[in-house]
């Protein structure tokens, strides 16, 4: 134990009060450990002080020096790296004074251990220098006594002196943390006011420039500005310090091709901020290296500039030194380089104005040309004039969709140096619109060569010399046509090019329309008009008898009724859908071959027509009708020699005719509707059977898995089992007895593949028996113990002693087999999984709860599981999915619940036996 020397208790409070004045008052770290190392050289009898500081990046503790027996402090100004398991590691961890009864035989003491037998050091205290959770720091205190302790008073008073030694080195780091980071406030003042004083642009962008070099200091700041038509970054602005000469201007600040760095260009046209330095850049490496180069720089750091929507130039920060750009510069150049885009969009207000003007005058000539002029050919020939003229283009092509998959040349605006085009165009199908733009509109192409699309068309285009365009569908009723606006050299199409071209592209739409429909007769567009909006009525029928009414309608019937089944041997028909008066036969059930009105319509092509009043006694059960009317029945199939799948049945009564002239029509839409339906059944066919295979297969795979742990657990017995020390039980070694209980084990797991492979090879049979409720969760439970161990995760099985359910043992097994997975899955590591029972009447629940911290034994105050309110969900996890089919094919029920604290509850409901 530490012994004080003989001053009086006031003179010790004396002392200390004047070092802890100190401690406050000092912001030298040094000055703080050398009167803490005075103080405690003077105050205490400790053979052996040492101070450490802790630092946090390389993991170690840098010596500040001490107290050593013999004088020597070259070891006690050593660092000493910290390691998983050290006695210096577990106090910097674990912020906790620890005491060491002899440090000499501590064998996680390190190189303090060997310092201890050189210093005749026994017992030593090691106090952690702690200060907001964080640790700055260890206090080592040696004595030459065995089992040193320190007394309460002397705790105390150590405590608070290093106590507050710590929090003084904390407001060290913390001031030394404010001087480091960048303010740029005070810059944003300054330039703001900058900005004010200066007229034009060029001066507000050297302002920004100037200012920005001197904030974040590197080698050179400048700002280039992009022309959209010769896709090319040029130089215009740079730190007035780096101009020296136009040879130095030259050299420092070159222009920059969209070619040299694609993926540059991308990044800036996306509003993304471009770092590159020290290794590390977004940018492909070939780009990167080209850019550096073109620039004379290892270091960029690059903020977009943009006007109105367009990329208008680039803010560019180069250093020729390899940087790391910390975040505080990086929010600054992206902050000026959003002010020089607000001082470049308020500089040229008129010229915007102007150009607005010139847009809006251009779209009303446009609708002008068109709406007067009855000749297609003529208005498209002034609209291409007009067009090309504001774009500055020498190509305006409009292409039609024709019925050979090909686009066929409608107009071409000719020019001096336009060639004509005579190579057909292949149809852009629906998924490549897709991939090139999702939303099926205009389409930009700044450079061809760097395109990957338009492949198939790359002959047209070169013979039209096109190497850019801007591409349009025109929506020319149910044909697809093209506006095609090219240039013969690589630019950038800008938003309002973009935009006026979309709206030109409308308006020919508009004109090829009007067009097309003056040449359709009135009758086939009334018979497309009716076709067409059957087809929608069918889609957007969310009943049959919707669709239904809408045929009843369509065909004026007053009556109307659909009957369905399946096709089978002997099939039994449903009304399933009726309109009008109808006397109640819903659940009638017809007879479809002993019917003879059904069988004569079967054997129809079209549709069949029988008068009501002759009608045999068997349909007049559910065609019973007023005598006085005619039917018309049509088979629901998709063609004559196909197995129907229902009947269509209209009644007309004296009076009303059946509309002929609808009746090509009305075949279309209802045997697009036995389309319809028999594509839903196949589909709902082809899902089930999915989900069959989907659920065997996961069987099948968790089969295999238990035999390959089981005879995985049983090799492992027989290769870790010792040799040497047999234990005799019942004249059996342990040995032998864990080794029968395993070939127990794997002979149940046979028995159970053999009925699976023998009666479970298509689909699933259930084969229900009693089953032992605590068994089967500590089965389920020994599954996984070896993946739980890895994680520490700890389980519980609460109320289950006696309980018995009727169900599938083994499926059962793989089901809380995979329900414990999903658990593990999402368990930190080192809590805690918990099976709860409880009986309900006829039926035993089980939950398994993830209690993600271990609770302690004595949980009488604790809610029970199924008394914590929780919201259920539908899993998206297919094996979950599959768990929920197999037992409910079980007669059981599966929940999966989500408690308001963000844990699990899986819940299983499972029926008792029957007495």
């Amino acid at each position: 134990m530490g012994q004080q020397l003989p001053p009086t208790e006031e003179n010790r409070l004396v002392a200390l009060a004047r070092v802890l004045q100190i401690l406050r008052e000092e912001d030298n770290a040094s000055v703080l450990i050398e009167t803490t190392l005075d103080y405690l050289s003077a105050e205490f009898d400790y053979r052996l002080i040492w101070i450490g500081l802790y630092d946090r990046l390389e993991h170690r503790l840098v010596g500040k020096g001490g107290k050593a027996p013999n004088g020597e402090t070259s070891f006690l100004k050593k660092n000493f790296l910290l390691t998983p398991g050290d006695l210096l590691e577990q106090v910097v961890i674990q912020q906790r004074p620890v005491s060491v009864s002899d440090l000499r035989e501590e064998t996680r003491a390190g190189e303090w251990r060997r310092a201890a037998l050189q210093f005749e050091v026994e017992g030593a205290l090691l106090f952690p220098l702690r200060c907001k959770d964080r640790c700055f720091g260890l206090v080592l205190l040696g004595s030459h006594l065995w089992g040193v302790s320190p007394a309460p008073g002397e705790r105390a008073e150590l405590s608070l002196l290093f106590g507050s030694l710590a929090t003084a080195l904390y407001q060290i780091e913390l001031e030394w943390q404010r001087s480091a980071t960048k303010r740029p406030d005070q810059t944003f003042f300054q330039l703001f006011d900058e900005l004010q004083q200066k007229l034009t642009l060029s001066k507000r962008l050297e302002t920004i420039v100037n200012l920005t070099q001197q904030f974040i200091i590197p080698t050179r700041t400048n700002i280039y500005w992009y022309s959209p038509q010769r896709r090319y970054f040029w130089h215009r602005v740079t730190n007035q310090q780096m101009i020296r000469g136009v040879s130095d201007l030259r050299n420092s600040a070159p222009g920059i091709t969209v070619a040299e760095a694609e993926d540059f260009y991308q990044m800036l046209v996306a509003d993304r901020l471009v770092a590159i330095g020290s290794g590390r850049s977004p940018l492909r490496a070939e780009s990167t290296g080209q850019l550096l180069s073109r620039l004379h720089a290892r270091s960029l750091l690059a903020a977009p500039i943009i006007v109105q929507d367009e990329l208008a130039g680039f803010l560019a920060v180069e250093d020729q030194e390899a940087r790391i750009w910390e975040g505080a510069e990086k929010n600054y150049v992206r902050a000026v380089a959003q002010i020089a885009a607000l001082v470049a969009g308020n500089e040229d207000l008129e010229t915007r104005f102007e150009q607005s003007r010139s847009n809006t005058n251009l779209v009303a000539q446009v609708a002008e040309v068109l709406a007067s002029n009855t000749d297609a050919k003529n208005a498209l020939s002034t609209v291409g004039q007009l067009v090309c003229k504001r774009f500055e283009v020498p190509g305006f092509l409009v292409l039609n969709a024709d019925r050979d998959d090909t686009y066929t040349l409608l107009y071409q605006y000719p020019s001096l140096n336009q060639r004509s085009l005579t190579i057909p165009i292949p149809i852009l199908e629906d998924e490549e619109w897709q991939q090139m733009k999702p939303d099926g509109g205009l389409i930009a192409i700044e450079n061809l060569e760097e395109s990957e699309h338009f492949s198939n068309w790359s002959k047209a285009l070169s013979q039209l010399g096109a190497r850019s365009l801007l591409l349009h569908p025109i929506q020319n009723g149910d044909a697809k046509g093209m506006l095609l606006i090219t240039h013969n050299a690589p630019r950038t199409w800008n938003s309002t090019e973009r935009l006026l071209a979309t709206v030109v592209a409308g308006q020919i739409g508009w004109l090829l329309k009007l067009v097309k429909l003056k040449n359709n007769t009135i009758a086939l567009s009334s018979q497309q008009q009716t076709l067409q909006t059957g087809l929608t009525q069918l889609w957007e029928a969310n009943s049959d008898r919707v669709w239904l009414e809408y045929l009843a309608n369509l065909l004026t019937a007053p009556f109307a009724l659909l009957l369905s089944w399946q096709k089978v041997s002997k099939p039994q028909g449903k009304i399933t859908a009726s309109v009008g008066a109808l006397p109640s036969v819903d659940n009638l059930t017809i007879a479809v071959e002993g019917d003879p009105l059904l069988q004569a319509a079967l054997a129809s092509s079209n549709f069949y027509d029988c008068s009501l009043a002759g009608l045999n006694p068997i349909s007049k059960k559910w065609l019973n009708y007023p005598q006085q009317a005619k039917a018309y029945l049509f088979p629901v199939r998709t063609y004559f020699h196909e197995t129907a799948m229902g009947m269509f049945v209209f009644a007309f009564p004296d009076g009303s005719q059946f509309p002929t002239h609808l009746g090509e029509i009305a075949t279309i839409l209802m045997r697009q509707f036995a389309w319809y339906r028999r594509n839903q059944q196949q589909t709902a066919t082809f899902l089930k059977g999915r989900r069959d295979n989907q659920t065997l297969n996961w069987y099948k795979h968790r089969c295999l898995e238990f035999l390959h742990q089981a005879v995985a657990n049983w090799l492992a017995l027989s290769e870790t089992e010792p040799q040497g020390n047999k234990i005799e039980i019942g004249g059996q070694s342990l040995q032998q007895t864990r080794q029968q209980q395993k070939l127990r084990e794997l002979e149940d797991i046979e028995a159970t593949l053999t009925s699976v492979i023998a009666e479970e090879d298509w689909q699933l049979k259930g084969s229900l028996g009693v089953v032992s409720v605590p068994s089967l969760l500590k089965r389920s439970l020994r599954l996984v113990e070896t993946s739980y161990q890895k994680r520490n995760l700890l389980t519980r099985i609460h109320n289950a002693g006696g309980l018995t359910v009727y169900s599938d043992r083994f499926k059962l097994e793989c089901v809380l087999f995979e329900l414990l997975l999903v658990a593990q899955s999402r368990a930190p590591e080192g809590s805690e999984i918990e099976f709860w029972c409880r009986t309900l009447p006829a039926h035993i629940e089980v939950l398994l709860v993830e209690t993600w911290e271990v609770q302690p034994t004595n949980k009488s105050a604790a809610k029970l599981p199924w008394e914590i309110p929780a919201d259920s969900f539908t899993p998206t996890n297919i094996n979950l999915k599959v768990c929920q089919r197999i037992i409910q094919a079980l007669g059981s029920k599966l929940r999966f619940h989500k408690l308001q604290d963000g844990r699990y509850l899986t819940r299983l409901i499972l029926p008792t036996p029957r007495k």
